[in-house]
């Protein structure tokens, strides 16, 4: 392989020169002059030294996503979103999967390490003051479907608007007495897609029966059972998770519930 000295005597500028037009460091140079470089580091099949930039740039060209499960619906598309924006700027995404057991303690002492440029949190934190501590100790960090009192950054979908709108439909399709399925345990995010959803039904004249199922749909079949026994039965049924509302989906026909004939 070549040195990047032999790609600077070629292209006919110093080392430096070359270092940071290769290395996407800020110089200010003549397109003729950057062209010459990168086309004798084409020539010479130069390619820069990922370790060697890290030192001089204190950055290791990669990130890290948290998530604390890898069976979500959504986390696929969330991903890849992030992948290809990592690629498009010429650096690694490696997920981590929060540990099961003090994932609040683990996941901050793996921070701390410093080995990643930045971290996305793709869920819940692991604690209330996770988010805190970790940009206390300098942590680059963004959560995502967070939203919340407490320090930021953080990038979420508008929630509120989205749980309104499943009322309005659901009450545009005449359905007025419905039941809605809280993620438990709630959080603050939880309990905002609920109240949403119940403030815009009482709104329309409707009314709601409130119940409560994990995000992952795991109790899926008690919870089937808590809607089928309520008296008068909900025409429709509304969840705060797509998961649960999968696994929901599922149990009822399991039980000769036709949806959403039966129930929307």
């Amino acid at each position: 392989m070549s040195s990047l000295r032999e790609v600077a005597a070629k292209a006919g500028v110093d080392v430096s020169t070359a270092s940071k037009v290769l290395g996407g460091g800020r110089i200010r140079v003549s397109e003729a002059t950057r062209g010459r470089i990168e086309a004798a580091a084409r020539e010479l099949d130069y390619t820069p030294d990922p370790y060697a930039q890290g030192l001089r740039t204190r950055r290791r060209g990669a990130i890290a996503m948290a998530v604390r499960e890898t069976t979500n619906f959504v986390f696929p598309e969330i991903v890849t979103g992030a992948e290809d924006e990592a690629e498009s700027r010429g650096i690694g995404l490696f997920l981590v999967k929060q540990a099961s057991r003090d994932a609040a303690a683990r996941l901050l002492s793996l921070m701390r390490q410093g080995r990643m440029d930045g971290w996305i949190l793709a869920d819940e934190p692991p604690s209330d003051d996770f988010v805190a501590e970790a940009l206390r100790y300098g942590v680059p960090l963004v959560t995502l479907n967070r939203l919340g009192p407490g320090p930021g950054p953080w990038v979420c979908l508008d929630d509120e608007a989205g749980f309104r709108a499943q009322a309005d439909y659901l009450v545009a399709n005449g359905h007025k007495d419905v039941a809605f399925v809280e993620v438990r345990p709630a959080s603050f995010l939880s309990r905002l897609c609920a109240d949403s959803f119940i403030d815009r039904m009482k709104e329309l004249g409707g009314c709601v029966e409130l119940l409560g199922g994990r995000f992952d749909g795991d109790d899926a079949e008690e919870v089937a059972e808590a809607l089928l026994a309520l008296r008068p039965r909900p025409t429709a049924v509304a969840c705060g998770g797509t998961q649960g509302a999968a696994r929901l989906v599922e149990a009822l026909s399991a039980r000769g519930v036709r949806v959403p004939d039966e129930i929307g």
